[in-house]
């Protein structure tokens, strides 16, 4: 048994090989966690399949709770120091994770195909997820390459873009009207279909699927093997987008389970950004109380729009253990840091990606009350998303070229 299940309510455990998404006894949320006695891998093992460009979860088999990996060939993606962008920011030691070349443009190719191919396993004719796109698009890709039906609850605002996108994969896709402001529809109904048709949940939240979490730990694995290779210590500080929040959590466990074997020296702060408009995990965080429910959300930034946490308590934790903290930015702040990520960087992110590197800014502006940060430390900042599937805010920037006639006279004046 390579890792263990167990619910986080009630704590009954179960073993690798039962077929469960929630706890057949309260209906509460599993947790997963490797069983390190049963990993029998090195580092130097890891890096040839790492030279290989061996798909991800066979490259990272013995860390993940698959049994037949599947792959869109999602992972690889580059980390790199983004000097150009830290010489404007003053910061001297910040890097990138870049998310968006994954296959369907998101970090969620990772979880939701580790989740995509325990529903495989547990022989799943049809798969069903909430998603206000990224999750969605993963899954309806993951599961046109494997001959599986898939059906996509989205919001009733998704951009045209994504929705779009989301059928040409070949997913059935309905748009669900909101009747509850405390409620996400989309998950109102997937949790019935689910249960009345014998649907397969593959939805970016532990609740509904715990193995999909599992695959958001990789970013974090790809790290720790680029530091050990290059001789350089892991980052300082960790910046993440918070939604749902397994993101959050897979970070946390891919350096700490790397931490433990003794793959990595070291387990970075994990931080969180939510925006303004919708911020129910920062509240828990600040107010130091359960969660609850966000009314009526409404930012620019559509993956950070969950008005409900749902893995909040393994992303408090996860917060608290790294000794990192949460904060909001407003919309504005999103797209002036998705402007230089574009004009510094070369990467066109969408606002929800951007996020990290608003929080990133907002945390070196408040760094000398808070002191959160020192000087030199490194700051990884995680861009989750392409800004190609949610061209809306770009849209209202854009400014028609001028018009000139083929002569240099016209050039010049510009």
């Amino acid at each position: 048994m390579k890792y263990s299940i167990k619910c986080e309510d009630c704590e009954k455990e179960y073993s690798d090989s039962a077929q469960v998404y929630n706890c057949p006894n309260d209906g509460g949320k599993l947790i997963v966690n490797l069983v390190y006695d049963t990993i029998n891998v090195n580092f130097q093992e890891l890096f040839h399949r790492s030279s290989r460009r061996t798909p991800l979860q066979e490259r990272f088999k013995e860390f993940l709770p698959v049994n037949n990996p599947i792959s869109l060939g999602e992972g690889y993606t580059p980390y790199y120091r983004a000097e150009r962008l830290g010489d404007v920011l003053g910061l001297k030691n910040l890097w990138i994770k870049n998310e968006t070349l994954n296959p369907t443009g998101s970090y969620k190719d990772r979880p939701i195909l580790v989740g995509l191919g325990k529903a495989i396993e547990f022989g799943a004719e049809t798969v069903a997820t909430a998603s206000s796109g990224n999750a969605a698009n993963a899954l309806a890709a993951g599961a046109a390459k494997y001959g599986i039906r898939c059906v996509a609850f989205v919001p009733e605002n998704i951009p045209r873009s994504k929705a779009q996108l989301l059928q040409t994969y070949g997913a059935e896709v309905y748009r669900v009207k909101a009747e509850n402001p405390k409620e996400d529809p989309t998950i109102v109904l997937l949790k019935k279909a689910c249960k009345e048709f014998g649907w397969h949940p593959v939805a970016p939240f532990g609740i509904f699927n715990p193995y999909q979490i599992e695959g958001s730990k990789t970013m974090a694995y790809e790290i720790a093997e680029f530091c050990f290779l290059n001789k350089i210590n892991a980052p300082d500080h960790v910046v993440v987008p918070v939604g749902s929040g397994g993101g959050l959590i897979g970070w946390y466990k891919g350096f700490l389970e790397f931490n433990t074997l003794g793959f990595v020296g070291k387990v970075p702060k994990i931080h969180a950004v939510q925006s303004e408009g919708c911020a129910p995990f920062v509240k828990v965080f600040n107010e130091k109380k359960d969660l609850e429910a966000w009314e009526a959300p409404h930012t620019v930034a559509g993956g950070l729009a969950d008005n409900y946490t749902w893995d909040w308590k393994g992303g408090l934790d996860s917060l608290l253990n790294s000794h990192g903290i949460a904060l909001t930015v407003s919309d504005r702040e999103i797209l002036e840091a998705k402007r230089l990520l574009s004009r510094m960087e070369g990467i066109f992110s969408e606002p929800t990606g951007a996020a990290s590197l608003a929080g990133i800014i907002k945390f070196s502006i408040e760094n000398k009350t808070r002191k959160i940060m020192k000087a030199d430390d490194a700051i990884c900042c995680v861009v989750t998303g392409a800004g190609w599937k949610d061209f809306d805010d770009s849209e209202k920037e854009y400014k028609e070229p001028r018009l000139i006639r083929p002569y240099l006279e016209e050039l010049v004046t510009i």
